[in-house]
């Protein structure tokens, strides 16, 4: 099912590189919306680049969370990152599980999938040694907004890499943006107990809430107590980040859609090709 305004996010437990089967109904709680973010694996070059800049502007996101869901082993994260090292929740679902049922396409054609930042991050991440592959599908973007209780704000589907909030300030203007009252019109159907439609049911369709009462719990914590972004080895956890040989081996590597984007020496140059194609000789 493509997921859309008016939707509530179905209940499911996820396992966070720190702790298994937690429940994303609990973690939907509390008096602020919540941004959940689809993005590839977390050894992939845009997801580590837009990871850094979620955790260097976290600090500065007012009123609302944050969720990034990864294609991701819990052990891979943990093993380079410790608790408390990234300050908002990661989501890993190594098997696509949720990608598949909220339909989140890939995309194989570079000159669909690819943009400018898109290329320079991968470029950089060819020079620090990641490896490119041919013909791996590339896994577009998926945003959401949701009001307390799963309630769906906003659901954009990205159609190329970069086609999501760039930092946490870029989430914090688009909830600002939205449509007036949402979340009081969400407010309002919880307090009368209204509870998950079926799937292909709008909750605006439901004439009748149902009976059961719904209260809202306390806010759940997402990250260890204390000041996640400071002091002694957290210090260095944006560059860490961005350090793209810290995984060695990716779990999903750069797709390369055709046969003859190979540069003189043999090597796959699928950036080079599309740079060329926008006319950007600079970014050879």
């Amino acid at each position: 099912m493509r997921i859309k305004y008016g939707d509530v996010m179905p209940e499911f437990h996820y396992d966070t590189p720190y702790q298994p089967q937690k429940s994303f109904q609990e973690l939907t709680l509390g008096n602020t919306p919540l941004a959940v973010i689809f993005l590839a694996n977390f050894g992939h070059p845009i997801t580590r680049y837009y990871l850094a800049k979620y955790y260097q502007t976290y600090q500065e996101m007012i009123g609302c969370r944050l969720a990034v869901v990864v294609k991701s082993k819990p052990q891979v994260i943990s093993a380079a990152f410790p608790p408390g090292a990234i300050p908002f929740e990661i989501i890993c679902d190594p098997e696509g599980a949720l990608y598949d049922y909220f339909e989140i396409p890939t995309e194989t054609n570079a000159y669909k999938y690819a943009t400018l930042e898109s290329l320079k991050i991968l470029r950089a991440a060819r020079k620090e040694g990641y490896k490119l592959k041919k013909d791996q599908p590339q896994q577009l973007p998926l945003t959401l907004i949701l009001a307390p209780g799963g309630g769906v704000g906003m659901a954009h589907y990205g159609v190329t890499l970069t086609d999501f909030p760039e930092d946490c300030l870029a989430i914090q203007r688009t909830v600002e943006h939205m449509e007036p009252g949402w979340m009081e019109e969400w407010d309002q159907m919880a307090a009368l107990g209204f509870v998950a439609p079926e799937e292909g049911q709008n909750w605006m369709e439901l004439d009748e809430p149902a009976e059961e009462e719904y209260l809202p719990e306390e806010e759940p914590a997402t990250v260890p107590a204390g000041d996640p972004l400071q002091g002694g080895w957290q210090d260095n956890t944006a560059e860490l980040l961005l350090d793209f040989t810290t995984l060695s081996q990716p779990e999903q590597e750069v797709a390369i859609p055709r046969d003859d984007l190979y540069n003189t020496t043999g090597e796959i140059d699928i950036l080079g090709s599309v740079a060329r194609q926008l006319g950007r000789n600079d970014m050879l």
